[in-house]
């Protein structure tokens, strides 16, 4: 019976394990594509240095919630936590949470890493 139950525990972590993975790979070709469409919306700023401001997930996040709370309000914002950023080329995408069974989308930053600048900001429908 131990056996039995050490096998079932054992099929159970690798199933949520590839689970796991196989969301990070779509969260990464998500904020690829948002990326993209962010690049067509505006002309790149080129700086010249090249610079990496914003290093980690962290400052990604923080960054999101000062600009997004400025437009559209920080209780709002307040209820799309916890934020998740992800890093694609060298950009952060940033967006949040909304409970399970809740309609609806979340504000998303896509923001340059090298320099910090906010290049679009949205919200999703």
């Amino acid at each position: 019976m131990r056996a039995f139950t050490s096998c079932f525990c054992f099929l159970v972590l690798c199933a949520s394990a590839l689970a796991a993975t196989k969301e990070d790979q779509i969260d990464r070709e998500w904020a690829a594509q948002t990326v993209r469409e962010a690049l067509r919306q505006r002309t790149p700023i080129l700086d010249g240095k090249g610079a990496m401001v914003v290093s980690s997930a962290a400052v990604a996040e923080a960054i999101h919630v000062a600009v997004a709370g400025a437009l559209f309000s920080k209780a709002t914002l307040g209820k799309q936590r916890p934020f998740h950023a992800i890093r694609s080329g060298d950009y952060w995408v940033v967006h949040g949470s909304l409970p399970p069974g809740f309609a609806g989308g979340t504000a998303v930053t896509v923001i340059r890493a090298r320099d910090g600048a906010v290049i679009w900001l949205f919200h999703e429908a």
